[in-house]
């Protein structure tokens, strides 16, 4: 994965997060025992808002990663990101056949089906990997959000357990190498409290993900009321969080991922415990060393 690591960094580039002009508010209640995190538009600044969304420039960036993959470029160049946008909806709607209410897909299965289709010889994941990490990176560069590192050394350092619930990719867990120059284990989130969509082929807000972090939390004797989860959308982020009891936190600190859902009856009345602006007031509502 080290080539891979350093392909992300390559794709990325610093930014700065978008001002929404909200005012921070709320509070937590004393005794979080587990902070647990989104990761796109949360953690990092997400060029398109969000994993996996499709952008304006998607027919250069589908292109450049069908030819990483081992696509001849004059084969390449008459292939349409149409293609790519096809083979997640027949995906999505298989997994909604068998049950699945928010399907995710695994993207190197969908690479693997565009590539071949487009004529190369596929015998292993490398190339479909390349190929999702070329086509991720150029229509969604992410960049650590201001405060990040320290934010979260600082939560470690207090002894409280880490997790992620997040919509991702086998490329997601790898941002913290490439973009912070340490693992994901290394800045305290601990593997048996993080679900990652691509893993579980579910996709937030399912409340699955969420109860699946939660249960091994609950067999370490943290209780929901002790759990605070930190995302910048009401509708995957706050209300599966607070369905299942645990305080939240909406982070709306960056225009392109903020997502109130006002438009959405079904999340009017969803309401955080405390919305930030920066991840270092984390630190103001009680989440660093005691």
């Amino acid at each position: 994965m080290m080539n891979h690591v350093e392909r992300l960094r390559q794709l990325s580039r610093p930014m700065e997060p978008v001002s929404t002009g909200v005012a921070p508010s709320g509070r937590l209640n004393a005794g979080i025992r587990a902070v647990v995190f989104d990761i796109y538009g949360t953690l990092f600044v997400s060029g398109s808002g969000d994993v996996g969304v499709i952008a304006d420039h998607q027919q250069s960036a589908y292109v450049a990663a069908l030819q990483a993959g081992g696509v001849d470029s004059a084969v390449a160049v008459r292939r349409s990101a149409s293609e790519l946008v096809a083979a997640i909806h027949v995906a999505h709607a298989a997994a909604k056949a068998e049950g699945v209410a928010y399907p995710e897909v695994e993207i190197r299965e969908i690479w693997r089906h565009l590539l071949c289709a487009a004529g190369a010889k596929v015998v292993a994941d490398t190339p479909c990997e390349v190929a999702a990490i070329e086509y991720e990176g150029r229509v969604n560069p992410v960049w650590p959000m201001p405060g990040m590192a320290e934010v979260l050394a600082a939560i470690r350092d207090s002894g409280r357990r880490m997790g992620i619930i997040s919509n991702a990719q086998f490329y997601t867990p790898l941002l913290f190498d490439a973009l912070l120059g340490t693992s994901c284990a290394a800045c305290g989130f601990e593997a048996r409290f993080c679900r990652w969509s691509y893993i579980e082929r579910e996709a937030k807000p399912a409340q699955g993900l969420f109860a699946r972090v939660l249960d091994p939390l609950g067999a370490a004797g943290i209780t929901p009321d002790q759990i605070v989860y930190i995302g910048n959308d009401i509708r995957n982020d706050i209300g599966p969080a607070q369905t299942l009891g645990c305080q939240t936190v909406l982070f709306a600190g960056d225009q392109r991922s903020l997502r109130w859902r006002k438009e959405d009856p079904r999340y009017a009345g969803v309401q955080p415990d405390a919305v930030i602006t920066d991840l270092r007031q984390l630190l103001d509502l009680g989440l660093g060393a005691e």
